[in-house]
């Protein structure tokens, strides 16, 4: 007799509908990221938020927190108008019990309460609520003062009283050890958290006391500042004075840009008031802002990664309605206010790096020697792998190798798109033509440095199909290359660019061996199954009349690419002595000259291609 227990019956008593509560409990990762120190700091600022939204209207100017550090409990308390309580109009019910324990409750789903807010989604509060061992509320509006108490989330007290003094809320919030295990608060995170809103929110009073664990007395810091950001950037600047510094205010976005001397990249930055740890669309913005301006006055394409460098960035956005990545609001993931900030920050951005010559030169030089480094070091160690690759003849997995053939005899045709490739790899002598179907157009080898060349799989591939050159110290496979594209625009322009990388990386292989260009036919001429092929339409319906006699009239097709000639069209394309191929000659201003064409201006390239493709 089996010992295996019968799994019990599936229906409609094994879905179970969890309440707002206990699904928080159940599933509190979900909402709030983390069961440690940073989920019990995430559940502290709802409570703080919900009194920093009240200072942003105007209703409130000070905020007390009190951590008791003998039993792990926190008191947030502010001056503002007092949470709304009383039977709500929809439900019938306590407005503060729906509050504090149902999801989607709230007064900021629109403008007519606060313009601005950190809250939106109407859970912050409830989730608190749901995740504490014991929570107290105190709200205070009107002379009257309604005090809930709530035990793991569910209702215990509810009380209202007369009272003659002035409107407040108050907030008792212990977190559940079931919950949280031995996670405390940290004094540091929450005097950095009051730090950064007395920058955020000058003139504004924060207090912090702590009492902490045992008979020691309490400490309190006291947290009001004078200018808007300023201490946020006093505070975490270097000692030496900055060699640029960019400072603007607006109604949406504030933010100062510094760059310093040292290579460390610095940023804070905040949506509402809230600190976006991870950065996101507001800091992208400032960012587009600072890398076009470089480009306008340099004409250079700087990375975030290049511009890094010594930059200082402090970020603060107030947008209605914001989208954060995630409950926890640590990044802003929202297109519209990335074009927004790039738009009010630019202006002003570019007309005061431009009239800091000395500081973008200066800024420039670094980058390209910090860049120059990197690239050196990158090189190496892509060209180590590829070489290991050649020795080891590892090929590319789209190679249609030969292997039974000597170095002088194989050929290696290169050609674009897999359809091209699955064509030229039928119609090729197995014997000793090889085929490499590179994915699209490579990076144009005048415009990237070798190690960004070397990273693309395409030139990799290329690389090791070839075997490198004398130029790179490892042993050929091959001493003739074909570029085989489609006849128009686009296949010239992946001929020049194919034909540019090996004038970078491999102009050895120009010099000494045999670099070709496969010249394929623009237009066929058709009667019936008879076909014939050529670069413009006189030499198609020439060659028509010289292989079919002049009695059928064809009709005269453009072709669209290589992919829709079938394997015996290719034939001779590919075929020694009925291929029609020009090799590309090394002279002394082959650099240069390679140089113009894929340069940056694009009129010159795009009138050459234009001239070379003209029927």
């Amino acid at each position: 007799m089996s010992d295996v227990k019968k799994a019990p019956a599936y229906g409609t008593d094994s879905i179970k509908i969890l309440s707002f509560i206990d699904h928080c409990r159940k599933r509190s990762g979900m909402w709030i990221g983390s069961v440690g120190e940073d989920g019990i700091h995430h559940l502290l600022r709802e409570l703080v938020d919900n009194g920093v939204d009240e200072m942003v209207a105007g209703h409130a100017t000070e905020m007390s927190v009190f951590l008791d550090g003998s039993n792990n409990t926190i008191i947030v308390k502010d001056n503002g108008r007092g949470i709304p309580f009383g039977k709500h109009k929809d439900t019938g019910t306590e407005t503060l019990v729906e509050i504090f324990t149902t999801s989607f409750s709230g007064g900021k789903f629109d403008e007519e309460n606060y313009q601005l807010s950190s809250g939106q989604n109407g859970v912050g509060l409830g989730v608190t609520n749901a995740l504490s061992s014991e929570l107290v509320v105190h709200s205070c509006r009107g002379k009257k003062l309604k005090s809930l108490r709530f035990l793991k989330g569910i209702l215990q007290e509810e009380e209202l009283t007369s009272v003659s003094f002035p409107s407040y809320t108050e907030i008792i919030f212990t977190p559940d050890p079931e919950i949280f295990g031995e996670a405390v608060f940290n004094v540091d995170r929450i005097k950095e958290s009051l730090f950064q809103l007395s920058c955020l929110l000058p003139g504004k009073n924060f207090k912090l006391t702590v009492n902490p664990k045992g008979e020691a007395p309490a400490e309190v810091w006291d947290f009001i500042e004078a200018e808007y950001l300023t201490g946020l950037y006093t505070k975490n600047a270097p000692a030496e004075a900055p060699l640029f510094l960019y400072r603007q205010e607006s109604k949406s976005i504030s933010t100062i840009v510094s760059f310093s001397g040292a290579g460390q990249y610095r940023t804070e930055s905040f949506m509402n008031l809230i600190p976006t740890t991870d950065d996101g669309s507001h800091v992208d913005g400032v960012m587009k802002a600072l890398i076009n301006s470089f480009k306008k006055l340099t004409g250079k394409v700087l990375t975030k990664s290049q511009i890094q460098y010594g930059l200082g960035l402090i970020v603060a956005g107030n947008y209605t309605a914001p989208v954060f990545k995630g409950q926890s609001k640590s990044k802003v993931a929202d297109i519209r206010i990335e074009q927004a900030v790039y738009q009010d920050v630019y202006p002003g951005l570019y007309e005061a790096l431009k009239a800091a010559p000395d500081f973008v030169k200066y800024l420039i030089a670094v980058i390209e020697a910090q860049s120059k480094v990197v690239d050196e070091f990158e090189l190496k160690t892509s060209v180590s792998a590829i070489k290991d690759k050649v020795k080891g003849n590892k090929l590319p997995a789209k190679l249609r190798a030969v292997h039974n053939c000597s170095v002088d005899e194989r050929e290696l045709i290169i050609c674009e798109g897999d359809s091209a490739g699955g064509g030229v790899t039928t119609a090729r002598n197995p014997k000793f033509q090889e085929v490499l179907a590179i994915k699209g157009k490579i990076l144009n080898p005048f415009k990237a440095t070798k190690a960004q060349l070397l990273r693309s799989k395409e030139v990799s591939d290329i690389f090791v199909s070839v075997g490198g050159t004398e130029d790179t110290g490892t042993t050929l496979r091959c001493k003739k290359v074909f570029i085989l594209t489609d006849a128009d625009s686009d296949g010239a322009h992946i001929t020049s660019l194919v034909a540019s990388l090996f004038t970078v990386l491999f102009p050895s292989f120009i010099q000494k061996h045999e670099l070709c260009i496969l010249n394929t036919p623009l237009f066929t001429a058709v009667h019936g199954d008879n076909r014939a092929y050529g670069k413009d339409v006189v030499s198609a319906k020439q060659e028509f009349r010289r292989l079919h006699g002049k009695k059928l009239i064809p009709e005269i097709h453009r072709n669209k690419g290589l992919g829709e000639m079938s394997p015996a069209e290719l034939v001779p394309v590919l075929k020694p002595g009925s291929r029609d191929s020009e090799l590309l000659e090394w002279s002394d201003n082959s650099v240069l000259e390679m140089g113009r064409l894929m340069g940056n201006d694009m009129s010159v390239r795009r009138e050459i291609l234009k001239e070379q493709t003209k029927c």
